[in-house]
């Protein structure tokens, strides 16, 4: 039998502008459960993005990885998605329409 897709728990619009921003506390616990993955698709500009120790190493206009916009991006557990952080790539500010499950 076929598994059930995982059901919405949260939701989150992240505006990526100059300095670089992750997911806010409220969307990846909710009701005390961790969210296991969100995605979203990027509008509006390019950014760049790093899931690794982002207090040491976040990402910058020219280093991590190139997201262009239309291109979906997908984080899957709850450790990646705390360490998860994106910056715009030019003047303009990129936004994605985050959905968050467990």
């Amino acid at each position: 039998m076929a598994q059930s897709p995982p059901v919405p728990r949260s939701q989150e619009i992240v505006t990526f502008a100059a300095t670089s921003i992750g997911f806010a506390a409220a969307t990846l616990t909710v009701n005390g459960q961790q969210m296991q993955t969100c995605s979203g698709i990027l509008e509006t500009a390019s950014i760049r993005f790093r899931v690794v120790d982002t207090t040491n190493n976040p990402p910058t206009a020219t280093v991590g990885s190139p997201l262009s916009v239309g291109q979906v991006i997908k984080i899957d557990g709850f450790t990646a998605l705390t360490l998860f952080r994106g910056i715009r790539q030019t003047g303009t500010s990129g936004v994605i329409h985050f959905t968050c499950s467990r």
